[in-house]
């Protein structure tokens, strides 16, 4: 009997041995993650794969989310509507067909694609005035770039001549009074 021994419990992977994140969907899987990244025994490692299954089982909620706070900020939000008016006298068109509320694997709150438009973290979004403030910086992005390549196609032209007082006002800055 003394050569008998019992066998050694395998309640977790080895992965989570290391980064102390246990993996699972339950309830009680899910709080013995948030102690464990309160109490500081989970890794920077088991902290990340927290939030991505997090993010993977959230998806549907986060997005559903994210356009329904994007479709009342673009009707109500004056900040929004300003922006978005004026990028339509410019001669462009950002709304809900092209601003995209996706699931996104690095961590920021958007960013833009000249062929696709405005893309919002969903997953990120701490509520509405963090996403009007990200839609906000990305459509003010999108115009500067709109901006850019007037510019480049200006200068383009044949027979343009350099004209530093357009671009003088144009980056002007006065200061306040």
């Amino acid at each position: 009997m003394a050569d008998s021994k019992l066998p050694e419990p395998e309640s977790r992977s080895s992965s989570s041995n290391d980064t102390g994140y246990i993996p699972g969907d339950d309830l009680w899987t899910q709080w013995r993650n948030i102690f464990a990244i309160l109490t500081g025994k989970m890794s920077e490692e088991g902290k990340e794969q927290f939030r991505i299954a997090r993010d993977i089982r959230n998806e549907a909620a986060d997005c559903k989310r994210c356009e329904e706070q994007r479709d009342y900020l673009l009707k109500y939000s004056p900040i929004i509507r300003f922006l978005s008016d004026n990028i339509r006298q410019l001669g462009g068109d950002l709304s809900s067909h092209n601003i995209y509320c996706r699931r996104c694997t690095q961590r920021k709150a958007g960013g833009f694609d000249p062929e696709y438009g405005i893309q919002i973290c969903a997953n990120e979004m701490r509520d509405q005035g963090h996403l009007e403030d990200t839609m906000a910086h990305e459509m003010i992005g999108t115009t500067i770039l709109d901006m850019q390549r007037a510019l480049r196609y200006i200068s383009s032209v044949p027979g343009y001549v350099d004209d530093s007082r357009f671009l003088s006002l144009y980056y002007r800055s006065e200061p306040a009074r």
